[in-house]
């Protein structure tokens, strides 16, 4: 190869290497992830993500067009009315002790909708609490406990 070739190269060679960095400059400084790519945390007893925490029954259950009249969530023990004004029709009272997924059961410390079972984790609406991911281990304090079911 003659040295005009070989410098021609090295020359080309350099020009994509400058292009290349100008371009991806950006890459080589760290930043944060964006919201949606932050992992969970434990708040509350709850494995959230950020957002999650405020999140109602009547936010997560509504199928109508509207529910920003309805409560948050079922006042009293039963909740037949609630689940009636956030459009959640069909809903019957659960047979049996334990809740399948998805169900609105009503514990001491208020209500929660059990939204799907993992094998090693339950997604769960606490009231005043938000959306979240509970451990298995919670399932067993669940049951005998009156719930609704199925939602959709």
């Amino acid at each position: 190869m003659s040295g005009a070739r070989q410098f021609f190269l090295l020359g080309l060679g350099l020009l994509c290497a400058a292009l290349l960095l100008l371009r991806n400059h950006d890459a080589l400084r760290l930043r944060d992830a964006s919201p949606e790519l932050r992992a969970p945390v434990w708040k509350n007893g709850l494995l959230q993500r950020s957002g999650l925490d405020s999140l109602s029954g009547s936010e997560f259950l509504c199928r109508g067009d509207s529910c920003s009249d309805a409560e948050s969530w079922p006042v009293g023990e039963n909740p037949q009315k609630w689940l009636a004004s956030i459009a959640q029709l069909g809903v019957k009272r659960g047979v049996g002790e334990r809740p399948d997924a998805p169900a609105l059961i009503y514990t001491a410390e208020g209500w929660m909708i059990l939204w799907a079972e993992r094998g090693d984790r339950l997604e769960v609406v606490l009231q005043g609490r938000g959306a979240g991911v509970w451990p298995r281990s919670a399932f067993e304090g669940l049951y005998g406990l009156p719930w609704w079911g199925p939602l959709r």
